[in-house]
Order: structure tokens, then sequence, then C-alpha cells
């Protein structure tokens, strides 16, 4: 397809580049990232992606367009890029595609200009090749200057529409640490309703296998049904012990059982081997406690794992999350992973939960519905019911 000038698309991994060309592509990618950085107050990040950029798009998505525009009389300078990735979910109860849009860039040299608005062009003109019910982004809280620019309910000109959903929550737990029920701020306490004395009794947790598929697709399958953005997780995949998502298989996810039921779960998902967390400054009074717990890293590169992707018995997260989290944390305690990350919207039940009953620093993003008047329109009518996983992010 020919894109506005001077933007060019391939589709990852579907278009047969050869490896000239890919390399050259990734070259360009890697250096747009470094020239167009831009540093944020307070917790401030770099995100890599070593050693193979395109096979860290798996995390984003199944399917990838990526747009682009080159410096003129160059073939490894790229001046603008953005990614349009795509992912099987529940919208509406129902396995959906739905898109992300990320990695937005713009040299410096060439902002102010039009290629901002031909890049948007670019893009409307790549999306339209696809049909997802929905498509959605984030913007960091502190990116103040992509938010003025991007947020607008009606969109205008080539840009789209920007409507955010939810202030989303990420949150950053050392994943050992000195206390009894670590993440836990204190024991939790029976409520009196008919549900409470399930809190403690009956209760145990472990490593999934093949033999636990059908019961990890139900339980997903049915938070699916009342919350938008779940992931689809294929059974075939589970039992062949095949990764369903990128680097996640079924011996990946820790559940949660009553007796013999599943009714809580969560990927361990490493990333680091193609997505890499950097940590360039963050405020004194966390680096003064990060480095009394010896728990700083000296040389910048943050040893992650994400509770990611994640699923209780629908409308139970206030009885199962604090023992889900405790219960991981304990099976963590022998890992070498210094921190985890664990993400929703701020008014999702699950959220309140943690931010009520647990220990944890906070890293705070904006996710907004992008729209333009052709491209299909799903109503998330309230981010209380929708799930996006932080690792899809």
């Amino acid at each position: 397809m020919q894109l506005v000038k001077p933007y060019q698309m391939f589709e990852y991994p579907s278009d047969n580049l050869n490896n000239v060309q890919m390399s050259l592509l990734e070259k360009g990618i890697r250096q747009l990232i470094i020239d167009s950085d831009m540093k944020a107050d307070g917790i401030d990040l770099r995100f890599e992606n070593e050693p193979d950029f395109f096979r860290s798009l798996d995390f984003f998505g199944d399917k990838h367009k990526v747009v682009y525009a080159l410096f003129p009389g160059t073939s490894d300078r790229i001046s603008s890029l953005g990614i349009h990735s795509t992912r099987t979910v529940f919208l509406d109860g129902l396995p959906s595609e739905i898109a992300y849009i990320h990695h937005l860039r713009i040299h410096p040299e060439k902002r102010g200009g039009n290629l901002l608005y031909r890049g948007y062009q670019a893009f409307r003109q790549a999306a339209g090749l696809s049909s997802p019910r929905c498509t959605i982004t984030s913007i960091l809280a502190e990116n103040t200057a992509a938010v003025s620019i991007l947020e607008n309910p009606e969109g205008r000109g080539s840009l789209p529409s920007y409507k955010k959903i939810c202030k989303y929550l990420t949150a950053i737990f050392p994943v050992k640490f000195p206390l009894k029920r670590w993440p836990l701020l204190k024991r939790s306490k029976n409520q009196g309703d008919a549900n409470s004395s399930r809190n403690n009794s009956g209760l145990s947790g472990r490593m999934l296998t093949a033999a636990d598929s059908s019961a990890l697709v139900a339980l997903f399958s049915a938070y699916g049904k009342i919350n938008n953005g779940v992931p689809y997780i294929d059974e075939n995949k589970l039992k062949n012990n095949q990764e369903v998502i990128s680097q996640l298989k079924i011996s990946d996810f820790f559940g949660l059982f009553h007796e013999n039921e599943l009714v809580a779960a969560t990927g361990f998902w490493d990333q680091n081997k193609y997505k890499q967390i950097i940590l360039r400054r963050i405020p004194f009074f966390l680096k003064f406690f990060l480095k009394l717990f010896r728990l700083y890293p000296e040389n910048g590169k943050i040893n992650l794992i994400y509770l990611d992707p994640w699923a209780f018995k629908p409308d139970l997260e206030k009885i199962y999350s604090a023992e889900l989290f405790r219960m991981v944390f304990n099976e963590l305690s022998n890992s070498d992973y210094t921190f985890a990350a664990w993400g929703a919207p701020e008014n999702h039940p699950a959220c309140r939960e943690v931010m009520k009953k647990m220990i944890y620093i906070p890293y705070r993003s904006f996710i907004y519905t992008v729209e333009w008047p052709e491209t299909s329109k799903f109503f998330l009518n309230s981010s209380a019911n929708s799930v996006f996983p932080l690792g899809m992010l």
C-alpha cells in the first residue's frame, strides 16, 4: 500500500524483508529512540529492546504494522515512527481483535513541521487495512507535552480522537523484603460476609501444569465475560506447553486454589530476554530506601518479572487478592528477580485492593481509545470493568 509521502510501511512478521533491510531498519529505530528520548521528572526509566527489536514486538501483539519515514537520501536514518499491534482479547465477553499504538516517535530535528500530521495520515491509512474492534494507546502521566498535544476527544485535522479511559497504575514491588506477609500492609481480617471464611481456609497456591489447562482457560474466559481486555488463551497451546503469548507457557502461571477450584491466577512473565527497563533517576528518598535494603540496581538494569496476565473468579478480587499476592511473593522469594510489576486501571476492583492493602512503588500513565471517523468504535464505558495487561503496554 502506498502511504502519504514520505511514509512507508511494512508488516511484521509477514513481510519478506531480507536481513540487510531488517538490520538497517532496526539500526534506524534504535537511533531514533535514543535521539527522541524524553527524560521524566520523578521516576525516570528507559526502555530498551535488546538484542532484537522486532522479536520484542511479540510482547505487544501478534501482528504489527510498522509505519516510518526516512531522512531524505538515507536508508537507515528514521525521522518518524509508529507501530500498530493487534492481539485477541475479550470485548463484551467475546474474543475480539484489539489494536495498541506504541513507539510513536519524531526526531527532534523534524519537530514543528507537518511530519506529525502526515504521520497520522499514514497511520490512519495503515490502520484502515485491519478492522480491530477497539484501538488503544498509553501515555506516561508525566509526559505532559504528549498529553497536551494528543489528548482531544473530538480529534482535529488528521489527528484521531484520543479519549481518556483511565489513569493506569503500575505497581512495582521489591520481590524480597523482610516482612513475613510481604507485600501486604497487615493481616487480612474477615469482614463478616458470607464468603469471609474462605479468606483463610482451604487456600493453596502452586505453579500450574498442563493438567490445569482447562481450568486456566475457564478462569480467563469467565473473567473476560465481565472485563474488557482480558487476553484470550488458546487451550491447545497450553496443553502442549507452547507459548500462549511470547515467552509465556502454562508452566509460567501461578494459581490460587480454594480446595480444588482454581480461583485466581497470574503469569510470571519474564520479558528480559528481549525487553529491558533501565532506571536512570528516582527521587532521593526512594534511592535511599532501595540502597538500604540492597535493592538498588547499580548498573541501572532492573531484573523485573511481570505479574501478568492475571484473572480472578468473577467479582471475588476482594476475597482472593491479598492471599494471591502473598503466595506469589513467597513463590518468588527464591528467584533471582529483584522487582515484580503489576498493573491495572486505578478504579478496577483488583487495583483498589492493591492500593488499599499492599506496599508498592507507583508509576502512572493514561490509557486512551484512539479513533478516526471511519474506524470501528467500541464504547469502553467504564475502566472499572476493563483490564489492560501491563506486559502488553
